[in-house]
């Protein structure tokens, strides 16, 4: 993996953040989706980003925004509170005070009634930020959350510990305009007609990409032969390649794949890499970001 670090220290030039998870001295990254979720913990929950940081070490945390009805930014990733808590109902259709009497821990009866709530921004960055060089990657759900959680970041003046993105078009054009060029960002849905477009037509090296991080998530069929086969050098401008593993991208995931993103100098990071089996894989083959569901999983396989 030395060579990984290295591209990663010389990408830190141009996107300070790195730097900060150089800084943590582990590697490949350990990085908590939504602070764990399914069996781990009630996801996006100060109880859940608390066990990662403080008993697994995590040098990133991936966390949703949305906005309440009197304009709070709050840490959630569904539209409703009914998978969540034991409320129903649109975020938005909530005041602050009301989303908090709910209980985010529901659905977990050993946690049931512990005052485990859905969190503030401000609560999240109170808690976390003097965390030393802990990363916090951003995932916007719509434009209203984008511009509340924006001003929270300059307010802080947390750009350097940041990475942001969406997949909603609207949001990341908004971000292109609001964010540094030295804070990365991920692609969003339109990447992908655009992609597709420029792969039939032949012209992939005049589409213009504004993101710095290329998500695999937006793409199935045949890219994972593309990739390796053609010369698709505008793709790997990109510094870094997010691939999340579910049921339409598990077709791409292969170590040939791997090997071509690093032949061309990015870095690979993996969301949902959530069994041991999975995360050694991820480990041999040279992944440099491992974004997990399961953190105290991943801990221990990075143990070993």
């Amino acid at each position: 993996l030395e060579p990984n670090m290295e591209r990663l220290e010389a990408l830190s030039e141009k996107y300070p953040v790195y730097k900060h998870l150089l800084a943590s001295g582990q590697y490949p990254i350990h990085g908590c989706h939504r602070g764990g979720r399914g069996n781990f913990a009630p996801e996006n929950t100060m109880y859940a980003f608390k066990r990662c940081v403080e008993e697994f070490n995590t040098q990133l945390i991936e966390l949703d925004f949305r906005v309440t009805k009197d304009g709070e930014v709050v840490i959630t990733h569904d539209d409703d509170v009914d998978s969540t808590t034991n409320g129903e109902g649109s975020v938005s259709s909530f005041t602050l005070a009301e989303l908090q009497k709910l209980d985010a821990a529901y659905y977990y009866p050993h946690l049931r009634g512990k005052g485990i709530t859905i969190p503030t921004f401000h609560e999240f960055l109170a808690e976390f930020l003097p965390v030393p060089n802990l990363v916090f990657m951003l995932d916007f759900k719509d434009e209203h959350s984008v511009r509340k959680t924006i001003a929270l970041v300059e307010q802080y003046g947390i750009w350097d510990r940041i990475i942001l993105g969406s997949v909603v078009p609207s949001c990341n054009a908004l971000l292109t305009e609001l964010k540094p060029k030295s804070t990365p960002l991920t692609t969003d849905a339109s990447t992908a007609a655009k992609l597709a477009l420029g792969n039939i037509t032949g012209l992939i090296g005049w589409v213009d990409f504004p993101q710095e991080i290329f998500g695999f998530l937006l793409f199935g069929g045949n890219l994972g032969n593309a990739v390796e086969k053609v010369n698709f050098a505008k793709i790997f401008s990109f510094s870094l390649l997010l691939l999340c593993q579910n049921f339409l991208t598990v077709q791409l995931w292969r170590k040939s794949l791997v090997d071509a993103i690093r032949e061309r100098e990015s870095l690979v990071m993996i969301c949902g890499a959530d069994t041991t089996e999975k995360q050694r894989e991820c480990i041999e083959w040279g992944v440099d970001f491992i974004l997990t569901n399961n953190p105290d999983v991943l801990r221990e396989t990075l143990r070993k």
